[in-house]
């Protein structure tokens, strides 16, 4: 026998009141006769499983039955709208647009909170229009010097049109030959209540099954469940010179087909370079240098990531781990602001094999450099 329409607590055939060791029990005597492995149907054990899942669950269990007082609510407000006569300012209308002010106003009010659908807009004449299309979120991998110069790069979308139901299922989501089965998060009513929001608790439209109130018992293999034919299509981004790692490139209208498209969002991740590497506006490498050069000084010359050759004036005495800075060597910003340096981190070069003639030459200059440096130091 169909369960659609009952309650959780109907389906395990217990009281509201009942305490979880009779929702255990009650539970486990139908699951006996219920379960697939012994011929019981499989959608039947699905909804018993679902509800003893919400009903075992101390907040769950809340969350529902407050679920339950508010679609009490609403009926007994349809109720006395639909026996009582349109006559001044509390027409039908009125009484419909407080049902949905508490079903949806308490969530929709807050635009941006997770799950708050987008509403379509209607033309004077009752048509809907089309809804917008969502936004989508893609990442793009550049490489150092990709990010640099800039390029353009091929992005390939895809997702659901909105409002184009699919060839395969009808629009029904699930696959052909199968049946949708009550939600188990919102226990069939297409409503769920959210805790932990900027704005306290509301009531919002179930995500699990966006307010159908149900879904299916095997997704459509063609539209994975959404009911929607799939689109895809191949988009070229253009990157601007100097992108930094973390940063978004928003392209308006490439995101899901509506009334209007959504946008598409690019978030780009840059590889570390094998001999370069980005902080803020300043580009960092590590170059060796001969003792001599670090002792006597004088200019190296550095192929940067761009291509760029910069001169770097190494100074007489430089130390292992000192650091040589190029103003304006660096990386001006996709948005601008002043150009950066090239920081030379320099590493120092000592010979691991010395001839006999080096090893007296470097004695010999040894005694010369500590001439007058008290013996110990």
């Amino acid at each position: 026998m169909s369960t659609v329409g009952k309650s959780h607590y109907e389906v395990l055939g217990i009281q509201e009141d009942a305490s979880p060791e009779e929702v255990k029990k009650a539970f486990r005597k139908l699951a006996a006769s219920r379960h697939p492995d012994v011929g019981g149907d499989a959608a039947q054990f699905m909804e018993l499983n679902n509800a003893y899942k919400v009903l075992s669950d101390g907040p769950k269990r809340a969350e529902y039955d407050l679920i339950i007082q508010l679609s009490g609510v609403a009926a007994k407000i349809r109720q006395n709208r639909d026996g009582m006569p349109p006559s001044g300012p509390r027409s039908p209308r009125t009484h419909d647009q407080f049902v949905d002010e508490l079903f949806g106003g308490l969530w929709s009010s807050h635009p941006g909170s997770p799950g708050t659908p987008r509403k379509s807009t209607s033309s004077p004449d009752g048509f809907h229009r089309q809804e917008r299309g969502d936004d989508i979120l893609e990442e793009m991998v550049l490489t150092l010097e990709e990010s640099l110069k800039g390029c353009k790069k091929n992005i390939r979308v895809s997702g659901p049109r909105p409002n184009v139901n699919c060839g395969a299922c009808g629009g029904n989501g699930s696959q052909p030959g199968t049946r949708r089965v009550p939600c188990g998060s919102c226990a069939g009513h297409g409503k769920s209540v959210g805790f932990g929001t900027p704005h306290g608790t509301g009531v919002r439209t179930c995500p699990a099954c966006r307010g159908a109130g149900s879904v299916p018992l095997v997704p459509c293999q063609s539209c994975k469940g959404t009911g929607r034919t799939t689109y895809v299509r191949e988009i070229s981004v253009s990157v601007p010179s100097g992108i930094a790692h973390g940063q978004q490139l928003r392209i308006a209208g490439m995101g899901v087909p509506g009334h209007p498209p959504g946008d598409l969002y690019v978030s780009v991740k840059v590889r570390t370079g094998r001999d370069f590497w980005r902080e803020g506006q300043d580009m960092h490498t590590t170059r060796p240098v001969s003792m001599r050069h670090a002792i006597l000084g004088g200019p190296i010359h550095i192929e940067g990531p761009d291509g760029r050759v910069c001169e770097v004036a190494v100074p007489p005495g430089t130390q292992p781990g000192d650091i040589v800075k190029v103003p304006g060597g660096g990386v001006t910003g996709a948005l601008g602001g002043a150009q950066g340096d090239l920081v030379v981190h320099v590493a120092v070069q000592l010979p691991k094999t010395l001839s006999a003639r080096a090893r007296k030459l470097l004695e010999e200059l040894s005694e010369e450099l500590t001439r007058g440096v008290p013996k110990g130091l």
